[in-house]
């Protein structure tokens, strides 16, 4: 094989690799992306589209899927469970002590069914803790 065609294979084969073990399951990036989208405050480093593989502050990965977000005490902004309950490895999130999070828990949040710890004390949410909680058999920390 001439010289400059092996090149050329490797560069494409090694960027394919990179690609499949870079990238964060698509519906895991969909729903950060939309966090990012509607919350202020968030970590300078969050950048891309690319949660796991850029390596955001704050969202821990196992696999290319989020299964942890601590994002404690950074000021952060916003309602932010829109989509979240769709980040269906997630085993914790810590939101605590961000007073300027706002809006009420959904129901849906029931559907995080490997959540295992849930921290959202000095959150700003109103209303009520949504009956779904039971839900989440494994939470061994509320």
């Amino acid at each position: 094989m001439e010289p400059r065609i092996q090149l050329l294979f490797l560069l494409i084969v090694s960027s394919q690799l990179y690609i499949i073990a870079a990238v964060t399951d698509s519906g895991d990036a969909a729903a950060l992306t939309s966090l990012k989208a509607v919350c202020n405050n968030l970590p300078h480093n969050w950048l891309g589209s690319d949660p796991c593989g850029d390596g955001w502050v704050g969202i821990g990965c196992t696999n290319s899927r989020v299964t942890s977000i601590k994002l404690a005490n950074m000021g952060l902004e916003g309602q932010v469970f829109s989509d979240i309950p769709s980040l269906t490895e997630l085993q914790t999130l810590d939101l605590s002590y961000n007073e300027g999070l706002t809006g009420s828990l959904p129901v849906s949040i029931g559907n995080l069914k490997k959540l295992t710890s849930l921290n959202l004390i000095g959150c700003g949410f109103t209303g009520t803790i949504p009956d779904a909680i039971g839900n989440l058999q494994q939470l061994i920390m509320l």
